[in-house]
């Protein structure tokens, strides 16, 4: 009687292995994600703004007309490849370029819902990377600003433009994922490395307070790292329904690991990729597995500041790696592009923001009075709405006047103030530097 009632179960495990498939709930996790951030009732159907994004009147822009960290050199606009027709002297007015980057103001003042993912059997096929079309806009628009100011047209462009373009990152994070929070860093370091080149260049006059609040106004306040990635969460829980069985039990369903995740078991045929949901047992059950994602996106909110980096998980060659949900969970295990990472980023680009809003009102400061403040407070609340932060420790930036001249920097990642000898930009690799945002200059072209 007992080996019937083994043989049973066992014939049954057997059996639902290798016919149970997951049932993930895409749709649901998919309008939970977009109700993160949604856009106001009055936002711009995302179709439309899909196509108008991908219309322009260039071909393609190259890397070197780029500022900041997206390249080490600048270009003549004319090495933007425009279309045939638009004139190579004075591309930013043409009449075409003219409407198409008023239209994408008047989208971005109004928002939309950004695209995911897109269903296949089984699963997903990935984050849509939706965010990396909006990638030529910032170059042009960054571009764009330059050249009016170098030709004499006045800051107004400039300013409107750098405003496009942290709007732009502002519409990336609404699903408050880490690639796509990468991508908007990245823009967002390119507006601030444009601004510092040209706080240290001859320009006209601007309203560096009103600047500073519109910026505050479209990013807001800075979030904590669990509310910044609140999207990576529900997405690795999607992907947990991807890969368990729900309904009819709760176990890992291992071969449909491979095929979501492309694991190389180096397994040829179908059928036999379905013998490996035998393993089950050995792998964690679906509400264990819930609960490590959820404790290792909270775990991100001790990452306060860049310097918290330091101490942040056990390290490795290139950096820090903390312990995360991997493929005992069904999950794949991050690499490159961990959400830790993408917190990392986020308070580079707002340091290097700080910064660049500090160094215009400093010009604007040395502007209306022959010389440079003492102090950053000095700033405050004529130029600058509060004291800037540096993010390497939440303390304000580090500023020192010497003559005609000024230093200021950030402490950097290790949290200790060398006086202001370092680079030019944040440098995860050596970390036992400041990073002089003064030292920042404008790569001959």
């Amino acid at each position: 009687m007992l080996y019937l009632c083994v043989a049973t179960w066992l014939g049954r495990f057997v059996y639902l292995r290798l016919t149970l498939k997951p049932t993930p709930r895409l749709e649901y996790w998919q309008a939970q994600i977009e109700g993160i951030d949604p856009p106001g009732n009055n936002a711009a159907d995302t179709e439309a703004v899909y196509k108008l994004l991908n219309e322009s009147v260039w071909h393609h822009t190259r890397e070197q007309d780029m500022p900041g960290p997206l390249t080490s050199t600048w270009s003549k606009p004319g090495n933007i490849e425009w279309r045939k027709g638009v004139p190579r002297a004075k591309p930013f007015t043409h009449p075409e370029y003219v409407q198409l980057r008023s239209w994408v103001r008047i989208a971005l003042n109004a928002g939309w819902s950004e695209p995911l993912w897109t269903q296949m059997s089984g699963g997903v096929s990935g984050v849509d990377c939706f965010a990396n079309r909006h990638e030529y806009w910032c170059r042009v628009l960054l571009l764009h600003s330059r050249v009016s100011r170098e030709r004499g047209e006045g800051m107004d462009i400039c300013m409107e433009n750098w405003r496009m373009v942290i709007s732009l990152a502002r519409q990336i994070i609404r699903p408050r994922l880490s690639y796509y929070q990468y991508t908007a860093s990245k823009y967002i370091r390119s507006t601030a490395q444009e601004m510092i080149f040209t706080a240290r260049e001859p320009y006209d006059r601007i309203n560096v307070r009103l600047l500073a609040d519109e910026i505050q106004a479209i990013l807001g306040e800075p979030m904590k790292p669990s509310d910044l990635l609140e999207g990576e969460r529900l997405l690795l829980h999607m992907l947990l329904e991807c890969v368990y069985v729900r309904q009819g039990g709760d176990w890992l369903v291992v071969s449909e690991v491979r095929s979501v995740f492309n694991f190389s078991f180096d397994l040829r045929e179908a059928p036999t990729l379905r013998l490996w949901n035998l393993t089950s047992p050995f792998f964690h059950n679906l509400s264990t597995s819930r609960r490590r994602v959820d404790a290792y996106i909270e775990s991100l909110n001790a990452l306060t500041c860049l310097a918290d980096f330091a101490t942040y998980g056990p390290k490795n060659a290139a950096g820090f790696r903390p312990l995360r949900p991997n493929s005992i969970d069904g999950l794949p295990i991050y690499g490159g592009g961990a959400p830790e990472y993408a917190v990392h980023d986020y308070y580079v680009a707002l340091g290097e923001l700080e910064a660049a809003l500090t160094m215009l009102a400093l010009s604007e400061y040395h502007r209306a009075n022959g010389s440079y403040p003492r102090e950053l407070d000095e700033l405050v609340p004529k130029y600058l709405p509060r004291t800037p932060i540096d993010y390497a420790d939440r303390k304000p930036l580090r500023y020192r006047r010497g003559g005609a001249e000024y230093v200021l920097y950030s402490v950097g990642y290790d949290g200790e103030d060398d006086g202001g000898i370092g680079e030019p930009t944040f440098n995860r690799f050596k970390p036992d530097q400041d990073v002089v945002f003064t030292l920042s200059k404008r790569p001959e072209r």
